[in-house]
């Protein structure tokens, strides 16, 4: 190794470790395995604290290291992390120490090239699949490269072409694309547009209808016969249970409404494939300060809003009334790992600051371990899970600058 690259090198494991040791002081986590002495009391013998291994971003620097509006991650079939940047609209890739290994693609509307991509992901022959705001870009590696940077296919999407960072998930053959209809005095469907390796659309899969479904996107409010404008932080109430959801290689749909731990997998005719209901032995109150505080802040938003409430559409009942929910959610959110794994998220543990807990079910819904994420893991863009890597986004609160974060998780018995 060249002086000039071990210098860089160096600057850079320094960088990490700064920004990871301000993760780790946030969340109560020292740099290392150990574990706030409450998290190790609590935890038992199937709850594993995954370790960090790289962070990807910083303020200022080289840029291929200043991230702007990351929307997906992923980890490629040889463990190299993927983010999807929209700002730029380039997809750039590095290795699990987060050093830059090249960009693949380019702003613009060519072969190869993306505008505004919004979603990453691998397929079971480790082909990258991007999705952006006209189309699907499938792209494989050539013999000299250990990137994927040869385009095998497109796909236009035409007038279902979206920028959610939804995930999407393909088996190979079938690709399964997150889509949404939102008609005036309509409910909101969501699906996923399936199709396959000739562009044919196949049968779509849809989003069962669950909980706070209706209340996920903005709120809105008319301003005109044909005009209208959306409202940020007002759908639903702070600490409101919501539908979730994701789907898996194999067609089905993985999904909860949050309110109780209670899950079910939905396949493609709609019958239920499996169920996991794991009871609660109590309800964990919402502490009294959060409480207070978020409930002052949702009153402070509301107020803001600069028309009577009932003339605003997309909200919750309880977000309406600019009332808080008595507990916790039992579910935040949940994710399929690119092993078909079900990862539950819940709220932390008391004491646990900002370390993200996920409960991780096989494919047929057995409980395998609890695995803990030091770092404030944002939920979208979701991250990427597997059996060995968890790679998620993180947000500096006050700069709102971005980083990527990558933790090794350990195999699964």
């Amino acid at each position: 190794m060249s002086e000039s690259k071990s210098v860089a090198v160096e600057a850079r494991e320094t960088f990490v470790l700064a920004v990871f040791a301000a993760f780790a002081a946030a969340a109560g986590v020292a740099c290392g395995s150990d574990i706030v002495s409450a998290d190790r009391a609590s935890a038992a013998g199937d709850t594993v604290v995954a370790s960090h291994i790289a962070t990807i971003g910083q303020i200022e620097g080289e840029d291929e290291y200043l991230l702007g509006d990351v929307v997906s991650v992923a980890a490629g079939p040889h463990g190299n992390i993927y983010i999807a940047d929209r700002i730029g609209s380039s997809v750039r890739a590095y290795d699990q120490a987060g050093l830059f290994l090249g960009t693949i693609g380019a702003k613009g509307e060519g072969p190869g090239e993306f505008q505004w991509p919004a979603d990453l992901t691998f397929d079971p022959q480790g082909q990258l699949i991007v999705r952006d705001s006209k189309r699907i870009t499938v792209l494989d590696s050539r013999a000299t490269s250990v990137l994927p940077d040869s385009v095998v296919r497109t796909q236009p999407l035409g007038l279902w072409a979206n920028l959610s960072s939804r995930r999407a998930r393909s088996d190979g053959v079938l690709y399964y694309y997150p889509a949404y209809l939102f008609r005036a005095d309509e409910p909101d469907r969501y699906f996923y547009l399936v199709f396959d390796t000739d562009g044919q659309t196949r049968d779509t899969l849809a989003v069962p209808t669950v909980g706070n479904l209706q209340f996920i996107r903005r709120a809105s409010y008319r301003t005109g016969p044909r005009g209208g404008r959306l409202v940020d932080g007002v759908n639903r109430a702070p600490f409101e249970p919501h539908a979730s959801w994701d789907v898996t290689v194999g067609g089905s749909i993985v999904v909860t409404s949050g309110e109780s731990y209670r899950i079910h997998e939905i396949g493609p005719h709609g019958d239920t494939l499996m169920s996991i209901d794991r009871p609660m032995t109590r309800s964990r109150h919402i502490p009294r300060q959060e409480l207070r505080d978020s409930l002052a802040a949702f009153k402070r938003r509301l107020f803001s809003v600069p028309v009577l409430l009932d003339r605003v559409s997309g909200m919750s009942e309880l977000a309406r009334r600019g009332a808080l929910p008595d507990s916790l959610p039992a579910i935040v959110g949940l994710h399929v790992s690119v092993d078909n794994r079900i990862w539950v998220q819940r709220w932390p543990a008391p004491g646990a600051g900002d370390s993200r807990f996920f409960d991780v079910f096989d494919s047929t819904g057995n409980f395998a371990r609890t695995v803990v994420i030091p770092a404030p893991i944002l939920s979208h863009p979701p991250p990427h899970v597997s059996a060995e890597l968890f790679v998620g986004v993180v947000q500096d609160p006050e700069t709102e600058v971005q980083s990527v974060v990558v933790f090794r998780v350990g195999a699964t018995r």
